[in-house]
């Protein structure tokens, strides 16, 4: 006879007494000749394996903690980690736009970055100016392409049906990051 100990509603443990006898310490334990480990009770003594959601709010939220943390390095790839330096790239492309729409001054007095890159690899004023835009462009177009991937990818992973077809999306994403 299979006798199962059942702790919190869930069977924990099962013997096979076979053909032995009971003993005494088993009197609170129930027949399992119908239960498996792990099976748990509805409330009403009958029994089930449990249901887990496929897919798992686990993999859902590590899947797309994945693919953030997987854009961030794919964004590492083209701009500079370091604090403050988003700022400095923000400050430097208000400047340029600032001085192009000025048209150019002659006189630099705040625009203390457009000085700084002609200084440190001796542009004309116009050059660095017009450079910083375009870098600034370039990311623009890069940062939004790396955006583009992240949402789709998160949203795609929201619709999934499984917590293997969260991992294909996820493989799927890494190979658009790294075409990026």
């Amino acid at each position: 006879m299979k006798l199962a100990r059942i702790k919190n509603g869930i069977v924990s443990d099962i013997i096979d007494f076979g053909t032995e006898s009971i003993p005494t310490w088993s009197s609170n334990w129930i027949d399992a000749t119908d239960l498996e480990m792990g099976m748990v009770d509805d409330g009403h003594g009958n029994y089930s394996h449990p249901v887990i959601p496929d897919p798992s709010p686990e993999m859902i939220l590590s899947a797309k903690k994945y693919i953030d943390n997987y854009a961030g390095k794919t964004r590492i790839k083209y701009i500079t980690d370091a604090p403050g330096q988003d700022l400095t790239y923000k400050q430097k492309a208000e400047e340029a736009e600032k001085y192009v729409t000025a048209v150019y001054p002659s006189d630099l007095t705040g625009y203390p970055f457009i000085q700084a890159e002609i200084n440190a690899y001796g542009k004309t004023k116009e050059q660095a100016a017009d450079d910083i835009l375009t870098k600034r462009d370039q990311w623009l177009s890069v940062g939004a392409q790396i955006e583009e991937v992240r949402l789709q990818t998160k949203q795609q992973i929201d619709n999934a049906v499984s917590n293997s077809e969260i991992k294909t999306i996820c493989e799927t994403a890494v190979t658009n990051f790294d075409a990026i």
